[in-house]
């Protein structure tokens, strides 16, 4: 059995999810993605707070972990939109589930 301190080591499971937590607006940026919310300008508008040189840092982190994908659709000006993959959708669903038993 290992202990607490071996899952958090990098490279394991526990370690990803404290990458991915550690960016505090990864958890927004995906709820705005599971509405629809696909534009980086229009992720920006919609989240108070968020800068975006933070949020393009953040999108490189959760498209890295494979949460979100980036489509380019090779026009002038550049278009660029994201959206959740279905780990992403699963991670959301986990998400809400552990806000549930916070919550309660």
């Amino acid at each position: 059995m290992h202990s607490g301190q071996d899952r958090c080591e990098t490279g394991t499971p526990y370690s990803e999810l404290l990458r991915l937590l550690g960016c505090k607006w990864s958890i927004a940026i995906l709820a705005k993605l599971e509405s629809n919310v696909r534009r980086p300008g229009a992720l920006s508008r919609s989240i108070p707070g968020l800068s975006a040189r933070v949020m393009h840092r953040c999108l490189e982190l959760l498209l890295a972990s494979e949460l979100i994908e980036r489509t380019n659709f090779g026009e002038v000006p550049p278009k660029v939109e994201y959206c959740l993959t279905p780990k992403g959708e699963q991670f959301l669903r986990v998400v809400g589930h552990l806000d549930q038993i916070v919550s309660s």
